[in-house]
Order: structure tokens, then C-alpha cells, then sequence
């Protein structure tokens, strides 16, 4: 989720990634691993799996039936898979992440690309080919700006253990100093390069946007972000988040997109916030002409507002 603001956020991290796997693709395709190396929340260097910010940072293993609707983004290679993003299923079938994830996967054939969910540990769970990936039209790479992408499979999700999450609606409140949990198969400090096979969660503190634009610098953050961590630092997301969810009450209300070293309190994690592409959504069905039915709900609903 977090990206090493020393890498000038990642542009010749992607170019590199881009060279290699289109060189390396009809060899061994092994150096995927390394192609996904560098692409997150800064530029690290990848062992076997992909990675992004305590095994999620200061965080504990989780069952996947508290967090059934998360998912993984992998490379399938005949006898190996590596982990490249996190995302979570918003519908049957698709999922939404982070568009930078999207680019980090620039060079594979699509046919190498599928979504795994349904299990804590990432390699075992059900795989699911993927078919098209819309990533925002106005995402900005070098800033993160509308870092937000959905990626569909061909195949449905199973809605008794892969279901859907609760999107934050337009007039979700983001209160202060509130607790959420972010969840992901990342690696546990900035400078590992071994991704989790099992699922790992911690819980942060919503900062206020003031707060985040002091420890940042005014411009840093944009109206489609929000930070999370707490004061104190040790808990955060870290490498191989990205694209992975942080969520109230099961509500998705971000999603990893970028930030400092994992776990520096004066470097929070910065997020997408969901609220904020709920019409970017809408867009996207009138565009493609698709009916994707998501859920949607606010502060104050008692129940489920309602699908797309």
C-alpha cells in the first residue's frame, strides 16, 4: 500500500517492471517475481511473491471468515503463482484494488492474471480467470491520484464463502480517531521482501485530513485520500497491500494506496477513499454499458442502502 516516497513514486519502478517482463516473459517467466517487485508502496525488492506495506505491519493472523470478502491478485504460471496485489470483491464478479496494481501487471498475458479468494492463505484459494480490467481514466501515477481500478472474472464468485463487501457511500462519515482494520497478504516491514501466505490484519486509527496534510505537506493528499495509522506508529499495511481493503464494521472505506516507511508514525498509510469514486463507479456501468451490482451503505443506514 505504501510507497516509498524516495522512489519518485515508482515511475522507474513501473518502467522496469514493464522492461523485464516483456523480455523475460517467453523464458522462465520466473522473474515475474521481480517484475512485481518494485511496483507498490515503494520500490522494494521482491523474493518469491510480489510485495507492497506488518505482514500487514503490528498485525495478527485472522480467519477468513471474518474478512470473506478480501481477494488476491496473482500471476498463474505452470508450476508457480506469485502474489501481486490485494483487492476485494464488491459484486459477483468483480473486485475493485488500486489502478497502480493494474500497471504493475503490464506485460503479462491475460491469460497468466486471476483473482484468488475464499481462503486466508492466498495460494489455496479458488482461482478465478480474469477477463477485464478498467482502471480510472484520470488516475495520476506520478501522485496516486484516483488510485482506483475493478478487475472482472469470468467465472462467479461463490457467495457462500467469497461474498461481497459494503461500499462506503457518498455520505459516509470518516470520523476522526475512529478505528478500521486493514487487511492483506503483504510484507511485515519496508524492507522484506517475503510476501505472507496467510492473511494478516491490524487495526489504525482514521486520521483527520488535517493531520495527514501536516505530517505530508499540503498538496500531497488530494480530495480522493485519507490517511490511517496511529500516533504512536508500529501498525500500518506495508508492501504487497496495495489494492487491498481497510474496512469499518465491514464497510470498505479505503483502499492501500500509498505512504512512507511501514509503520513510521510520521509516515501513515495513505488510502483511496471509497466514498469519494461512488459516481466514478456509476460512470463506469454507463460507459460500459455493464451492471456490476455493488452495495452501498452510509453512517446513518440501518441497512443496506442498495445496489448499482
Amino acid at each position: 500500500m505504501i510507497v516509498d516516497i524516495s522512489c519518485t513514486r515508482m515511475i522507474k519502478c513501473n518502467l522496469l517492471i514493464t522492461v523485464l517482463s516483456l523480455t523475460i516473459l517467453n523464458i522462465f517467466l520466473l522473474p515475474a517475481v521481480l517484475v512485481k517487485v518494485f511496483a507498490r508502496r515503494g520500490c522494494p525488492v521482491a523474493s518469491t511473491n510480489v510485495i507492497q506495506k506488518e505482514r500487514i505491519v503490528g498485525g495478527r493472523t485472522v480467519p477468513m471468515d471474518k474478512f470473506y470478502f478480501i481477494a488476491a491478485i496473482s500471476i498463474v504460471l505452470p508450476k508457480t503463482s506469485f502474489f501481486q496485489c490485494g483487492s476485494s470483491i464488491i459484486a459477483a464478479h468483480w473486485v475493485i484494488t488500486a489502478a497502480h496494481c493494474i500497471d504493475l501487471l503490464k506485460g503479462f498475458p491475460l491469460r497468466l492474471l486471476y483473482i484468488a479468494s475464499g481462503h486466508k492463505e492466498w495460494r489455496k484459494g479458488e482461482r478465478h480467470k480474469i477477463v477485464r480490467m478498467i482502471k480510472h481514466r484520470d488516475y495520476e501515477e506520478i501522485h496516486y491520484v484516483n488510485d482506483t481500478a475493478l478487475i472482472e472474472v469470468k467465472e462467479p464468485f461463490n457467495m457462500g464463502t467469497e461474498m461481497p463487501v459494503r461500499l462506503a457511500g457518498l455520505n459516509y462519515v470518516y470520523k476522526e480517531n475512529s478505528s478500521a482494520t486493514v487487511i492483506g497478504w503483504g510484507v511485515n516491514e519496508t524492507n522484506s521482501t517475503i510476501v505472507q501466505e496467510t492473511l494478516y490484519a491490524v487495526d489504525v486509527l482514521v486520521f483527520s485530513q488535517e493531520f495527514c496534510h501536516e505530517t505530508y505537506g499540503k498538496g500531497m493528499l488530494t480530495d480522493d485520500m485519507f490517511c490511517a495509522g496511529t500516533y504512536e506508529g508500529g501498525r500500518d499495511a506495508c508492501v504487497f497491500d496495495s489494492g487491498g481493503p481497510l474496512v469499518q464494521k465491514n464497510i470498505l472505506i479505503g483502499i492501500v494506496s500509498w505512504g512512507g516507511n511501514c509503520g513510521d508514525k510520521t509516515e501513515p498509510g495513505v488510502y483511496a477513499k471509497m466514498s469519494y469514486f461512488i459516481h466514478w463507479l456509476e460512470n463506469v456501468e454507463k460507459e460500459q454499458s455493464i451492471k456490476i451490482g455493488y452495495l452501498v451503505q452510509n453512517s446513518d443506514d440501518k441497512d443496506i442502502v442498495g445496489y448499482s
